[in-house]
């Protein structure tokens, strides 16, 4: 037979195969009153069940904090340190918490559309993985006052996780506003034509900067791995339009480029053609100045001479004059005491030709 101290609350001895449970639920209050008053519990087996409740809550301090992550412990809701990874402690809550964050994971978030996926790929763009545009996001004004439909992302991710945790409401909005804010301040002062082509790049460095100096100044703890332009085009509305004004620039800088490449070739030609000219400008300069100059020397010397003696010096200047006048002209000196009878008759011009 049991002790009653210890019978069970249905009665009999323990076994409860065959009670009827019926009569047991209608009984009156005052029997499960009898049954739960304290002062039927043993004061030793109170007393072991505080201490595992005691022990459990000391427990339930110990935490991992896994490879890549960090825990940022808070007391009374008030941040207090940061726990790396591996086997950590805190005391338990009501008193402290821990909330753990992935500081090593690259999160994304996209201006002017919205992915059917959430890779971080570049490509996932262009291959129609785009599941919504959104036109409010992504058309922007640009320094020559067009408009450009835009589409770009950011990849980020957690650098100072007490920052991230409590000094900004909700980061991932808070990436995309500053980041579609800094992409309308840079796209503000830049060409459409310069975002599509070799000044693309400077944009999305541009952007990257002054968006990571935003979120530094929000202090954020966040840091911008990568912003990278995926479409700069004109509105679909206005696309041929824009095609038709760019083929036209396309032609009028091949024109320039043509008229360039001529005047190039022809500037240095006649560059060329007038120093040569001058060249020979200076040159037969120098020889007639230095002809006079020879023929008025030689004029001084002959006046100087003819003074001295004027009748050898008028016979000198008759006989070089003659010696320039006869030089190559066909001559025959007859002498004074031929007979000029004969000289009709003589083949002169055969003698010379002979000679």
């Amino acid at each position: 037979m049991t002790d009653d101290k210890y019978k069970s609350p249905w009665g009999g001895d323990g076994d409860f195969k065959g009670y009827d449970f019926k009569s047991f639920i209608k009984k009156p209050p005052s029997d499960f009153n009898k049954f739960f008053n304290p002062q039927s519990f043993n004061r030793n087996v109170v007393l072991i069940l505080l201490a595992v409740i005691l022990f459990i809550w000391l427990a339930s301090g110990f935490y991992i904090v896994q490879e890549g992550e960090q825990g940022a412990v808070t007391r009374f809701g008030k941040f207090v340190r940061i726990s790396t990874a591996g086997a950590n402690y805190h005391i338990p809550y009501p008193l402290e918490a821990v909330a753990k964050v992935k500081v090593d994971r690259i999160q994304k978030e996209e201006i002017g559309f919205r992915s059917s996926s959430t890779t971080n790929t570049i490509t996932s763009f262009n291959r129609g993985a785009v599941k919504k545009l959104l036109p409010e996001e992504s058309l922007m004004l640009t320094g020559d006052e067009n408009i450009a439909d835009i589409n770009f992302f950011v990849q980020w991710r957690v650098s100072n996780i007490s920052e991230y945790l409590y000094n900004v409401n909700n980061v991932k909005d808070t990436v995309r506003s500053a980041a579609e804010s800094a992409m309308r301040e840079i796209i503000g002062h830049s060409t459409i034509a310069e975002a599509q082509t070799e000044g693309r790049a400077k944009v999305e460095e541009s952007a990257k900067s002054l968006l990571q100096k935003t979120l530094d100044e929000y202090q954020t703890g966040v840091i911008i791995e990568n912003l990278h332009l995926l479409k700069v085009d004109p509105p679909a509305e206005v696309i041929d339009a824009f095609r038709d004004v760019q083929t036209a620039r396309a032609d009028k800088e091949r024109r320039i480029n043509q008229a360039e490449a001529y005047r190039n070739d022809i500037l240095p030609r006649a560059r060329g053609e007038a120093a040569k000219i001058v060249q020979e400008a200076e040159g037969y300069k120098g020889q007639v100045v230095e002809m006079a100059k020879g023929e008025a020397r030689k004029f001084r010397e002959i006046y100087t001479q003819y003074v001295q003696a004027q009748d050898v010096t008028k016979k000198r200047m008759y006989l070089e004059t003659m010696e320039t006048i006869l030089k190559d002209k066909n001559k025959v000196i007859l002498s004074s005491k031929m007979n000029k009878s004969m000289v009709p008759y003589l083949p002169l011009n055969e003698l010379n030709k002979n000679k």
